[in-house]
């Protein structure tokens, strides 16, 4: 009998381990999922961040043609551009990469360069206007997660396909 009594003991200890392992595995299971899961939303909005960068240019090349002053690819400059989803010219030319981190506005859910907390996601719109009947658009958007430097890359063509306004 007492030898009985001792070995429940040690059974017990041995069972409440197993449990515990088995919990400990679950919640790292848990925080990998939970870590990645963050990975994959900051993915999702540089992806569309760069998007947004193309689709900014592409509205710059459709004023010109509302103008019809121009051409299709007057002012749209060879060069590397920060531009905001509301940008209506290119600016300055960076002369290289953007430094400046995008800003989101939690009040608007946009992210741009005026007001709202610096977000992690910092673009580059970069911009071969060298071809007379073709652009080329890289929208750059760098970040950092737990897995380093992260960058996304999207490039878009454009070409002078329409019948000038007027004509």
């Amino acid at each position: 009998m007492r030898g009985k009594e001792g070995s429940l003991l040690i059974e017990s200890i041995v069972s409440i381990n197993i449990a515990l392992i088995g919990l400990l595995g679950v919640l790292g299971l848990l925080s990998s999922s939970l870590s990645l899961n963050r990975d994959m939303g900051q993915k999702i909005i540089a992806t569309y961040l760069a998007a947004e960068g193309i689709e900014v240019v592409k509205n710059l090349i459709d004023l010109n043609y509302v103008d019809g002053n121009v051409a299709w690819n007057e002012r749209i400059n060879t060069g590397s551009y920060e531009l905001s989803y509301n940008s209506d010219s290119l600016g300055n030319d960076l002369m290289g990469s953007s430094t400046t981190p995008l800003k989101y506005d939690s009040t608007t859910g946009l992210y741009g360069y005026g007001s709202g907390e610096p977000s992690p996601f910092i673009r580059t719109v970069r911009i071969d206007n060298d071809r007379a009947e073709e652009i080329i658009v890289n929208s750059f958007v760098e970040w950092r997660s737990k897995m380093g430097p992260q960058i996304i890359n999207l490039e878009d063509h454009f070409f002078d396909w329409r019948v000038p306004a007027g004509s």
